[in-house]
């Protein structure tokens, strides 16, 4: 591109090209405080263990870990982490992935450590999900073992593979070495796989290696000033890949993870208590998460005392910017700072960075930013092809954090992880399937989904997952689920409802609150519609869309007679 063109595209349009161009320079040029460059290869000697490990001899007396009343030091989390991989490399020499079935605990951290140290990858799998959704990953997945507690085998049952419970088998561990393991562990290697939604309603595993990463904390170090003085807290499940940035955000800092738990994550005033108390000062939240605390920081801060927050972290949903004005009103934009990141598993959490401010509460966009160093974002048309000034297009993501594809999905991962035409940096483009647009000043704002999977609740979900479980129950011929909003919350995105429209065979009326029972086998809590409605004939629009409108869903919308 010559000066002469550059200086003949309006000021919107350079700032466009100006930040591919910072993206392409990044992805090749940026370093971190270690003085390693943020390439794939010099990044293949770099580890989380090692990096973890390095932080334990610094701060081997500092405490680590928080639950409720109970503490544990970096040097006692070493060693405690430290048995648990000795007994795995005796117990299963050669694995590739390791489950943890465990609620939030000391025993879940020392767990994914420990397996990390072996040198396998973790396979998080969440206490709640359904017996079908746990059985399908662990079909899939196959993993050699799994660490989990005595009370929890139940959920286990279909699990032909070895187990180990903490509760039962802890002497064992009395045995094993409490040294760092003499791993040679590179950055190639898988840290953990996390399986999201898939359309077919087969979960779908993203085997994450350390140097994605790795990635991710080199590429924001610059942005954040983390340190040993924060404390963040471990508010989300392990199976969500948010957790990854909580626990080593702290841990790779020799800052302070608290871990919160399940029933208080669940208590808006009990998790307020926690984040007074324990004094956190980065915290992580889902903006559907983050509007109940909201609310409860709106009758509760005069009654204790205040919040410590230097920032608050958006991601998982998308962000309406308007819902934070009640928060901004009262604690500014400085103390905390609010930043929005976008990000998917397949990309390794966090893409993009924005600080939000006062100029944003004018718009009513959901900014995202602009891409973290070592990872560029293009938006492309329907022919794979960039989008002209001012149109939308599906974001496809380049970079250090992209993974290599799914597991044991061939199909998927050529259809999903392309050839990359663009750049040398990197050899595949991750397709979203999620719309973004250029803004005046050259970031991006996110628009949405264009294809049937839809954020809600923190977590990606295909619609296409919650029809196949609905089509399993008895008396139900077929399925449609779609999303709803609530007229007074029009523009958030956070008030999506999942509605799902059957046929039945069966003249019995089945009540909503039944379904949902009937479906709490299959899915997860997060996945159960909201509305479930009975009819004859699916009520289709002109374009060929369900239309709920022909149903009287305009008129009744979503109220307490079903909904749950």
């Amino acid at each position: 591109m010559d000066k002469e063109n550059f200086l003949n595209m309006s000021e919107r349009h350079q700032q466009k090209v100006l930040s591919e161009l910072l993206g392409l320079i990044s992805a090749q040029d940026y370093s971190g405080d270690l003085d390693e460059r943020l390439t794939k290869h010099d990044l293949d000697n770099i580890s989380l263990i090692s990096w973890f490990e390095s932080i334990v001899e610094r701060y081997c007396e500092k405490t680590a870990l928080i639950l409720n009343k109970e503490r544990m030091s970096y040097g006692e989390l070493n060693k405690r982490a430290n048995q648990v991989a000795h007994y795995l490399l005796a117990k299963v020499p050669g694995s590739k992935c390791i489950g943890i079935f465990l609620e939030p605990s000391f025993e879940m951290v020392i767990s994914i450590i420990g397996i990390l140290k072996a040198g396998y990858a973790y396979l998080p799998i969440d206490i709640n999900n359904a017996a079908e959704r746990i059985k399908s990953i662990l079909n899939d997945a196959k993993p050699d073992i799994i660490i989990t507690k005595n009370l929890y085998l139940s959920g286990l049952s279909g699990f032909s593979g070895e187990t180990f419970c903490f509760d039962s088998n802890y002497p064992a561990l009395l045995h094993s070495l409490a040294l760092n393991p003499k791993k040679d562990i590179k950055g190639t290697q898988w840290a953990y796989v996390i399986y999201t939604s898939g359309s077919t309603g087969i979960p779908k595993g993203v085997p994450i290696a350390h140097y994605n990463v790795i990635h991710l904390f080199r590429a924001t170090e610059r942005l954040f000033d983390f340190s040993d003085k924060d404390v963040w807290t471990c508010f989300h499940s392990i199976a969500f890949d948010f957790s990854v940035w909580e626990i080593w955000g702290a841990l790779l800092k020799g800052g302070i993870l608290v871990v919160v738990p399940y029933n208080i994550s669940r208590n808006p005033p009990k998790f307020y208590e926690l984040l007074v108390r324990e004094k956190v000062t980065v915290l992580n939240q889902t903006p559907t998460a983050f509007r109940l605390l909201l609310q409860t920081d709106d009758y509760m801060s005069n009654k204790t005392e205040p919040l410590s927050l230097r920032y608050v972290i958006f991601g998982g949903e998308m962000l309406n910017i308007s819902s934070l004005r009640q928060w901004t009103d009262k604690y500014g934009y400085q103390r905390p700072e609010l930043i929005n990141m976008y990000g998917i598993t397949e990309t390794t959490v966090h893409v993009t960075f924005h600080k939000i401010s006062p100029d944003d509460l004018i718009s009513n966009v959901s900014p995202i930013g602009l891409p973290l160093p070592g990872l560029i974002i293009h938006l492309l048309n329907e022919a794979g092809q960039p989008v002209k000034e001012n149109q939308a297009g599906e974001m496809y993501i380049a970079g250090l954090g992209v993974a290599n594809g799914y597991l044991n999905r061939p199909e998927l991962s050529r259809e999903k992880f392309i050839t990359n035409p663009f750049e040398k940096l990197s050899a595949n483009l991750y397709r979203t399937g999620d719309l973004a647009q250029y803004m005046e000043n050259g970031e991006l704002c996110y628009l949405g989904r264009i294809d049937n999977q839809i954020q809600i609740r923190g977590f990606r979900v295909e619609l296409g997952e919650i029809e196949n479980a609905m089509r399993k129950l008895s008396f139900v011929k077929d399925a449609i689920a779609t999303i709803y909003r609530q007229e007074r919350y029009r523009q958030e995105q956070n008030d999506l409802k999942i509605v799902v429209v059957y046929q039945s065979n069966t003249v019995d009326e089945i009540k909503h609150k039944e379904i949902r029972q009937l479906l709490k086998e299959y899915l997860p809590d997060y996945m159960l519609p909201d509305f479930t409605a009975r009819v004859v004939e699916f009520p289709i629009n002109k374009n060929g869309k369900l239309d709920l409108s022909q149903i009287g869903w305009d008129k009744k919308g979503i109220n307490d007679e079903n909904v749950i």
